[in-house]
């Protein structure tokens, strides 16, 4: 996450078109949804999610949650929408690049 922050500022965009990502172990689903996100090209790992699991360092119980409609995941998550909004978050965001 940190050196996609980094590639972003030194880019000076929030999209790494082009680029590719290395890492030791598969990426976790929040390191997956960040280079998706910032649209990273291709993705290299050394050791999988089966080779890491007798270490704890496996993220295979996550993806399973995910999976889930909201309502049955182990947290409870609930969509609440703010009243008294001007203009949508995502609005501005979008107008700013």
């Amino acid at each position: 996450m940190l050196v996609i922050r980094r590639a972003n500022e030194k880019l000076k965009s929030p999209f790494l078109e082009g680029t590719v990502m290395y890492a030791s172990g598969q990426p976790c689903p929040m390191c997956m949804a960040a280079m998706h996100s910032a649209k990273i090209d291709k993705i290299y790992f050394a050791y999988s999610y089966e080779q890491g699991q007798p270490y704890g360092l496996s993220s295979t119980d996550i993806l399973e949650e995910l999976k889930k409609p909201i309502e049955d995941q182990s947290i409870e998550i609930k969509h609440i929408t703010p009243d008294g909004i001007d203009q949508h978050p995502y609005e501005m965001w979008s107008n700013q690049n």
